[in-house]
């Protein structure tokens, strides 16, 4: 959080292996507790996509945090839909 970067996204998804989903989770949890009002309005937490067992998991995870200033979302490309227009 001290690269000066305006925002910081944490990939939840692609990032992580299926196996460690669940410790990344509470990693972020844990991370974010220890961040300040300023770092948690910078950090943008990239879910899993809606057709994964993760996603449900993931948003209820992002509720509590969001509530508490983390800056938001970022949804990912679910290719289990057509999202060509």
């Amino acid at each position: 959080m001290v690269s000066g970067a305006d925002a910081v996204i944490i990939d939840l998804e692609d990032a992580v292996g299926l196996d460690a989903k669940e410790d990344a989770q509470a990693q972020l949890v844990q991370a974010s507790s220890k961040m300040t009002p300023a770092q948690r309005a910078r950090v943008v937490v990239r879910i899993s996509a809606a057709s994964t067992v993760w996603h449900a998991d993931d948003l209820a995870l992002l509720q509590p945090l969001v509530a508490q200033g983390l800056s938001g979302m970022a949804l990912t490309l679910d290719p289990s839909r057509d999202h060509a227009s």
